[in-house]
């Protein structure tokens, strides 16, 4: 997550980073144009990543400069040949920080590995006076982040396709990097890692309208009237007031089955970890945050979050099920969408919700025996949780039960503290549908992301 705002999805390289909050304004709602700055949603394929899937693949491929942030995520799970469980957690990502004065395109990429025992955490970049390039290819698609480092082998993550193309069903992927461990509590040593990848279900975009723009909060009054009016169905209040929600949320987009095919870790050149199964989910978010909403943003300390990505191999679904939290006047956001092979495709080609559950039908609770607390930090997170989706037009009732399923995943690095990491999934969707797999989860409380 961003020290001064929230992402909806996995963040690494944000702990590597030095973020400031700029200027605070009173939100107000304003009129936008094609190509706006600040993520809006739209009802029309107005934006380059909306009208065809090639302007989509380009937008993919190239840096937009244009908004304060691109990030590309990755975590999961990678599965031993003995059959051991560990995390993997990769991202690069470019962020505009204020720094001296003038906002800082601040480039960094990070790596995050638990067997269960802590994570082995660090990356390249991350700090204003350091400018470091993002590196795009389209033909075929990659993107590297690179620090070099005196008499010895620069430090670097990067992804590519190895064949097929950028969201296409059946495109293989290969994630690998080379950083040095800057995890508290531990000795620095150099990590390595490998892993190639197989997308089995093609990309697919979460939020709404043909952008996939994905609210990251509501204020007061358009809770009042999404509830109201809505019956707590955020997608009828956009589509029906075509209200634009400008600069409250992100451009949000994923391949959430990546099947690995191969994978290796080492550390100062031996290797700790290999096998050849497991699951990643990957994201992709664009967003900007000018003045009017950094207010929101920071307010008491800051926003918090859970969300778990989940991950139903069995019958290629997946679902973001969670909210984003603050003790300020915005409130609690929560959301739970499903993509699956029976999805609708936007414009652009990629996969859009099937099933998008009403705010009131969203209950997330976690079950009060599993609270633990990191004797290291004193921070105390739940380690299971329950999730009940009530049934409504269009939306099929279900019910999951979230279990950690590798230990001590707090990530501890320069001072930050936030938990990322895997869980066991296990439930129903309608009626015997029985589903079971994995999820991604972080948690941060509100007032503690300042």
């Amino acid at each position: 997550m961003r020290r001064r705002h929230v992402q909806l999805g996995l963040s690494i390289a944000a702990v590597l980073a030095l973020a400031a909050v700029g200027p605070q304004a009173a939100w107000a709602e304003q009129s936008v144009t094609p190509g706006s700055s600040d993520a809006y949603y739209s009802p029309k394929a107005d934006l380059p990543q909306a009208n065809s899937p090639h302007s989509f693949r380009k937008f993919l491929s190239t840096d937009q400069e244009q908004y304060s942030e691109q990030s590309f995520v990755w975590g999961g799970s990678l599965i031993d040949d003995d059959g051991t469980v560990n995390v993997l957690a990769v991202e690069l990502q470019r962020e505009d920080v204020a720094f001296g004065g003038f906002d800082i395109p601040v480039v960094a990429a990070g790596l995050l590995f638990n067997q269960g025992d802590g994570y082995r955490a660090g990356g390249a970049g991350g700090l204003p006076e350091v400018t470091l390039p993002v590196s795009f290819t389209r033909y075929p698609w990659s993107v590297r982040v690179t620090q070099p480092e005196l008499l010895q082998q620069p430090e670097f993550v990067d992804a590519r396709v190895v064949k097929g193309r950028i969201g296409q069903q059946g495109a293989i992927y290969e994630l690998t990097g080379h950083v040095s461990n800057i995890a508290a509590g531990t000795a620095t040593t150099q990590i390595d890692v490998y892993a190639r990848v197989k997308d089995v279900t093609g990309i697919m975009q979460w939020g709404y309208g043909p952008s996939g723009f994905a609210p990251m909060w509501v204020f007061p009054e358009q809770r009042a009237t999404i509830l109201d009016q809505f019956d707590g169905s955020v997608g009828d209040y956009l589509k029906t007031t075509k209200t634009s929600m400008y600069g409250q949320g992100q451009y949000y987009y994923t391949m959430p089955l990546l099947e690995v095919q191969d994978f290796k870790v080492r550390e100062d050149g031996r290797t700790v970890s290999s096998g050849d199964s497991g699951w990643l989910w990957w994201d992709n978010v664009d967003r900007s945050y000018g003045p009017e909403a950094q207010q929101v943003i920071s307010e008491d300390g800051g926003m918090g979050w859970l969300e778990f990505s989940v991950q139903l191999p069995g019958s290629k679904r997946a679902l973001k099920i969670g909210y984003t939290d603050s003790k300020g006047p915005v409130g609690r956001l929560p959301y739970a969408m499903l993509i699956g092979p029976k999805s609708t495709k936007a414009q652009n080609g990629a996969y859009q919700s099937k099933m998008n559950w009403n705010m009131d039908d969203i209950h997330i609770r976690p079950v009060p025996q599993s609270k633990w607390t990191n004797p290291l930090t004193g921070n105390s997170y739940y380690l299971k949780w329950t999730v009940r989706l009530d049934a409504s037009p269009g939306n099929k009732a279900a019910r999951f039960t979230i279990t950690q399923a590798v230990k001590d995943q707090e990530v501890s690095v320069s001072g930050r503290q936030v938990f990322e990491g895997l869980f066991r999934v296990t439930g129903r969707i309608g009626d015997g549908d029985t589903v079971s797999g994995w999820a991604f989860g972080e948690m941060q409380q509100a007032g503690k992301t300042g």
